[in-house]
């Protein structure tokens, strides 16, 4: 479907749903492990009018979402990690229980999901246990 996506106005105002999906994935830098897919993002506005998308846009009684996240097989826990950095506003962690019952967190790198390089968190931060 066409959408209005932003406050543009004229010939620019609508958009495929499609087209801003593809455009707004490759704002996404998506990160894969073993265990967990960190997904980290700027704030995703448009380029002429500056206003921010929303991330879920109804259209005829429909919900649509405008930026696609992927995500491990269930179950799974999302992290978001909370920080002062204008680098990027929004971080997070989806961390699958689907193939273990245990998941280290920390800085280090030989955890299962290195959650950050800030000094702030350990280098074994915790373990994550999925009690069936």
């Amino acid at each position: 479907p066409l959408i209005c996506a932003c406050k543009c106005s004229g010939s620019v105002r609508y958009i495929h749903l499609g087209c801003l999906r593809t455009w707004l994935g490759k704002q996404l830098n998506v990160v894969r492990s073993k265990f967990c897919i960190s997904i980290k993002w700027k704030p995703l506005s448009c380029e002429m009018c500056k206003a921010h998308y929303r991330y879920r846009i109804y259209l005829d009684n429909h919900k649509f979402y405008t930026v696609e996240i992927p995500k491990p097989g269930r179950p799974y826990i999302v992290l978001e990690v909370m920080r002062r950095s204008a680098e990027y506003s929004k971080i997070f962690h989806f961390v699958s229980l689907a193939e273990t019952s245990r998941v280290s967190i920390g800085r280090k790198k030989d955890v299962d999901v290195k959650i950050s390089d800030d000094i702030s968190v350990s280098r074994h931060h915790a373990n994550l246990i999925y009690d069936f």
